[in-house]
């Protein structure tokens, strides 16, 4: 094709000819991270600005193409509603390939990211796609043709796709889902029908189905019409979503699809509790899924029209600086699809993990397996992933694709299987963000990737953690605004009072599945347990949810007794609370310090004593100190209400021992251990951790370290931290200790 470069307006020419000038990763952190665009301090140097919105769309209308991406881009319409705010231009990367992100601060912040090269370095002029041959629909011939060239390019070159494929040839009716829809009438009649795989011989491959139910009213399988479905289901009777699946079912000449309102009794709990425990198998046997990523219920169809501008690469004449490409970015491509209403579904999480490969509906087609993530845009795959990474979602995919293609008798290094591990906590962390339309499915809705995991690290699963790792499982983080001490932050911070841990998810306290809110897991260097898991869950699976008083675990450790005071405050009813050891103000001598509440709105400090439960030891700054914070509920039972992170010298000693002497009698007595630490752990000497485990102390997160931990020994630490005065100073013994 002939090449010819896309004109554009003088505000555009001059942002992107000034962009040679590098932009420091500094100078980027600091003006997206603590700067907006209309603060008088302004932004870097490196960054240039368009006037406003307004303009922006004046100089669409009048012929620049930037000017029109831009517009196009914003298809919510974010950006008009501050219409006065400036879009900033910055650059990162070499001067060869340049990142290009377009910033509008407009409360609900808008970012493009679009790569800026020549065409010389990158790409050559007959490798631009004209916007012509893409479709204003995903329905259209193009995109009919993509589709099937990729599941042919997937099974004809794809190595790791071909060893998962290879197992779904010929599957043997246990493997099968219990019911399917069979298409093979639906383009010549207008019915398709339920069919029952034990009963009836499939001798082809199936497709699954990922949609968002929604609101309204969706046709579904019932007892009372389960047979007339074996007989036939009327094609105009079901939602558009399952219309237009139907149809690109034809695209691959494929007779059976399975979707789960069609194929799970829904007024039969027996039926659904039975069916919803074979997720694992359903999805991962199946050829291909289609999700409905940008459809919020049913009735929205799959196929989505779009501007075809946006798909092709724009080739710009920048004034004095020749032709260049923008190419929009994978991320930024695949908003409709990581931010669509089908990505903030709980069930769907499972269902996008599981299967071998997907083609997501968006605002455009997206192609993802194994061995290629591509869409219209990119149909070959990203043409520079060391430029921008691909999107987080995408990336989580891929690292399960990798657990799943090695072979159990593969995991035997302890790095490997640490790795599996880590992606279980991405999973879970992706997990807990997302929405249930029904609380009691939190356990079962992940029961499926459990399996999975749980086939391959022959491990023992127990409600969202491991019983191998289960100790630092335990150290999860709420993520919302729940800090209710951190260092960074003068002063006592503010608590929200909505509450988090609905009682309907059925799982117990300990658990990061007992609360709404979305959780993470703190990063560490080397660790060393401080408490030792005394038996596993007794939870008769994984899959149902029991009541947490029987679905206790007993914990070795110690538990460090700890009041706590309310501060009356007039600002609404958001408390602010001081905590005390023994009489002292918790952390008056701590720098580094963070406390998160699990949740303060449903009362979970409902006595005036609480406990910190040490669990965690790592190597920085001396000692940092992670673990759980607990209160009584009942009798030799307790609940978790929140975690703690510690960094300072003298806090082994605090939470090690106590005080015998009435604290008004003392005066700073902590420091005793403070001087003691500081001592063994001089600025040049060996760190108080190395000290106690040894510098070559391998990572808990490793189940299969080499020498036993000691960490949980905690009269070694104790002994570390002597002499002391006895007069003083009582250490706190190793106990039993169940929460639920």
């Amino acid at each position: 094709m002939s090449l010819s470069s896309a004109s554009i307006c003088k505000a555009c020419a001059k942002c992107l000819s000034q962009l040679s000038v590098p932009c420091t990763r500094e100078k980027i952190e600091w003006f997206l991270g603590f700067t907006f665009p209309w603060s008088p301090v302004g932004p870097p140097k490196a960054s240039y600005q368009h006037l406003n919105v307004d303009s922006v769309h004046q100089a669409a209308s009048e012929g620049c193409h930037l000017c029109l991406y831009i517009k196009l881009m914003d298809h919510e319409g974010c950006c008009k509603k501050a219409s006065q705010v400036p879009f900033f231009f910055h650059a990162s990367g070499s001067r060869a390939t340049r990142t290009l992100l377009i910033d509008h601060e407009c409360g609900n912040k808008q970012s493009f990211r679009l790569m800026y090269f020549p065409i010389s370095i990158k790409v050559k002029a007959s490798e631009i796609l004209d916007a012509s041959i893409f479709g204003e629909s995903t329905q259209s011939a193009h995109c009919q043709a993509l589709a099937s060239g990729w599941m042919h390019s997937c099974n004809a070159s794809h190595s790791r796709c071909a060893a998962r494929l290879k197992k779904m040839t010929n599957l043997e009716s246990s493997q099968l889902p219990t019911r399917l829809l069979d298409l093979q009438g639906a383009h010549m009649t207008p019915y398709i029908r339920l069919v029952h795989t034990k009963t009836e011989k499939i001798n082809d491959s199936y497709v699954t189905l990922s949609h968002c139910w929604g609101a309204k009213q969706l046709i579904k399988l019932t007892t009372a019409n389960i047979e007339q479905f074996s007989r036939n289901i009327e094609i105009r009777s079901l939602p558009q979503t399952f219309r237009d699946v139907i149809e690109v079912c034809g695209w691959y000449n494929l007779r059976y699809i399975w979707i789960d309102s069609l194929c799970i009794i829904q007024d039969s709990e027996a039926d659904w509790n039975t069916e919803s425990a074979a997720m694992k198998s359903v999805y991962s046997n199946g050829i291909l899924n289609i999700a409905a990523s940008s459809a919020v219920d049913s009735s929205c169809g799959l196929f989505a029209r779009r501007p075809p501008h946006l798909k092709a690469p724009l080739v710009l004449d920048v004034p004095k600086r020749g032709a260049r490409v923008l190419h929009i970015t994978m991320d930024t491509l695949s908003r409709s699809i990581t931010d669509g209403p089908l990505a903030s579904r709980g069930w769907v999480l499972q269902e996008w993990l599981l299967a071998p490969r997907v083609l997501h509906f968006g605002k455009q087609l997206f192609w993802e397996c194994p061995e290629m993530l591509a869409c219209e845009t990119y149909p070959q795959g990203s043409p520079d992933r060391s430029l921008i990474p691909e999107p987080y979602l995408f990336a989580l995919k891929n690292s399960v694709s990798s657990v799943i293609s090695t072979p159990d008798s593969q995991l035997t290094s302890p790095q490997e299987k640490a790795g599996v591990y880590q992606a279980w906590r991405d999973i879970c962390g992706e997990y807990s963000r997302r929405d249930l339309s029904v609380g009691s499915d939190k356990i079962v809705a992940l029961s499926g990737v459990a399996n999975l995991f749980q086939s391959i690290l022959k491990d023992t699963y127990m409600t969202g953690s491991w019983k191998s790792t289960f100790i630092s499982d335990m150290c999860w983080v709420v993520a919302s605004q729940r800090r209710a001490w951190h260092s960074l932050n003068v002063g006592r911070q503010t608590y929200s009072m909505k509450p988090a841990r609905p009682p309907e998810y059925g799982a117990p306290s300990w658990s990061w599945m007992s609360v709404s809110d979305q959780i993470f897991w703190s990063k560490r260097d080397r660790s060393q347990e401080l408490a030792v898991l005394c038996w596993p869950n007794r939870s008769r699976s994984h899959n149902e949810p029991i009541s947490p008083q029987r679905n206790f675990v007993t914990v070795l450790g110690v538990l460090r007794p700890v009041k706590w005071k309310l501060i009356p405050i007039n600002v609404g009813t958001h408390p602010k609370f001081q905590l005390f050891w023994d009489g002292f103000e918790a952390f008056e001598f701590v720098r580094w310090r963070t406390i998160w509440l699990d949740d303060l709105g449903a009362k979970s400090f409902p006595s005036e004593e609480i406990f910190f439960l040490p669990l965690l030891i790592s190597g920085y700054l001396g000692s940092s100190i992670e673990g759980v914070i607990l209160c009584q509920a009942g009798r030799n039972h307790y609940r978790r209400i929140g975690y703690f992170n510690l960094d300072e010298y003298g806090v082994l000693g605090a939470l090690f021992f106590e005080l015998k002497s009435p604290a008004t009698r003392l005066r700073h007595p902590w420091n005793h251990f403070r001087k003691r630490e500081k001592k063994i752990n001089p600025d040049k000497g060996p760190w108080l951790f190395d000290t106690l485990f040894g510098q070559n102390t391998p990572d808990v997160s490793d189940p299969d370290q080499s020498r036993k931990p000691k960490g949980w020994q905690v009269q070694d630490i104790q002994q570390a931290l002597g002499p002391y005065d006895e007069s003083k100073f009582r250490p706190l013994e190793v106990q039993e200790i169940q929460i639920v």
